[in-house]
This record gives structure tokens, sequence and C-alpha cells, in this order.
């Protein structure tokens, strides 16, 4: 469980980092395909973090999504890691 919560916790880390640049750019820019990318996290997320009530209950997202939303959910799950491994 703890390599799968790494894992989360540093996909969450990386994938902000690298939206960084795109936020400054162009938040309102849409994003196809990361849904994808996002939804598959996110059920890591629940499967690492199972007592995380915030993570459970983020809902995936539903095809093209722009960056703010994509970015803010991301947000989400890290504040939630933290909180869940510094309680």
């Amino acid at each position: 469980m703890a390599n799968l919560q790494n894992e989360v916790r540093q996909a969450v880390h990386y994938m902000l980092e690298s939206l960084k640049p795109m936020m400054e750019k162009g938040p309102d820019a849409l994003i196809r395909g990361a849904f994808e990318d996002f939804n598959s996290l996110l059920a890591r997320a629940k499967e690492a973090y199972p007592g995380s009530r915030t993570i459970k209950d983020m809902k995936p997202l539903q095809g093209s999504t722009n960056l703010v939303e994509l970015v803010a959910k991301l947000g989400v799950i890290q504040g939630a890691v933290i909180a869940e491994t510094h309680p």
C-alpha cells in the first residue's frame, strides 16, 4: 500500500508541475484526453487512500475539460494526500 501511496503522491506532484507553464499561458484551454489520465490517477488514489472521504467523494472528469478544472481537482487530491500522510 505504501508503494501505491507514494506513486499517487508523486504522480499528482509531477502532473501539477508539468501543468504550471500551461496555466500561465491559458488556464481556460481545453485539455482533450487528459481526463482519462486524471481518472486513472483518481482510481489509484481511491485505492491508495481508502480512508480519505475527500478522495472517495471526488467524481471523475467527463470528456474534455479545461485546464483550471484539471488543476483544481489535482490540487484537491494533493491536499487530501497531505492530510492523510501528515494528520
